[in-house]
């Protein structure tokens, strides 16, 4: 069997996280063999994966895919904690007609960064210094932890900010809300928007097109709903200047 085979049979199979022995020395870990290193790795990776939980096939003929994720680790700002969903992807080995019986193998592995945040971040974010902190490593065995996907660490920090600034702005008055949800008039969207039909937190951040004097941020909100928000860049710091628009979509969600 393949190294990355034998990897990945190993991550289905494995009934709890494998714990590394011992921490080595960077020194240490230069010294090794391939051999070893490859070992070595490959235990490494092992322990930082959370136990898969089972097969399915979904709506495929075939077990199309299994996830996981990584143990939730700290990130360079204070309260923001972040894990990777991890995905091994399987296809038929034989062409022609699919069913259950037909032999899968897997071919490749992705991976996506997932953040959550344990302390609302400040206008001025605060640094942090290491990625061990305890209170991250809890949310592993919570459940209930609202994660969300971001491109990465900072992106995540500066959705939550103007997510925050926002609706600080939509409350106020100061900037008036554009809603595609039936007819509603800018006091209406405002008024759906802050009943509580969108969440208090980012459900997913990626960025829209801008230029270099403003920001723009798409944030899903509940399952169903989405956010577009602009606002003026202020200097270097992740928080927003100016809210200069908001617009809400509803997804209709077919089931």
């Amino acid at each position: 069997m393949r190294p990355i085979a034998l990897v990945l049979a190993m991550m289905a199979m494995a009934p709890a996280p494998v714990q590394a022995q011992e921490d080595m020395t960077s020194r240490q870990l230069e010294a090794l063999s391939p051999k070893a290193a490859t070992r070595q790795a490959h235990k490494d990776l092992l322990s930082i994966l959370n136990p898969v939980r089972k097969y399915q096939r979904g709506m495929f003929v075939g077990v199309h895919a299994i996830s996981t994720t990584t143990r939730a680790h700290g990130t360079e700002f204070e309260g923001l904690c972040s894990r990777d969903g991890v995905t091994v992807w399987y296809a038929p080995t034989e062409a022609g007609r699919q069913t259950r019986n037909s032999k899968v193998r897997p071919y490749k592995v992705t991976a996506t960064p997932w953040f959550a945040f344990v302390a609302m971040p400040l206008r001025a974010p605060v640094l942090s210094h290491s990625v061990w902190q305890d209170r991250c490593s809890a949310l592993g065995a919570d459940d209930r932890t609202e994660w969300f996907a971001a491109r990465d660490a900072e992106t995540a920090v500066r959705g939550a900010l103007l997510f925050q600034a926002a609706l600080d702005a939509v409350r106020a008055g100061t900037i008036a809300p554009k809603c595609d949800a039936g007819q509603l008039d800018a006091k209406g969207c405002a008024a759906w928007i802050l009943e509580g039909r969108i969440a208090t937190k980012p459900g997913g951040v990626t960025q829209c097109a801008h230029d270099q004097a403003t920001e723009c941020l798409v944030l899903g909100a509940n399952s169903d709903f989405e956010l577009t928000i602009t606002a003026q860049r202020d200097g270097d710091n992740l928080a927003p200047g100016k809210i200069l628009s908001v617009s809400a979509v509803q997804y209709i969600i077919v089931t």
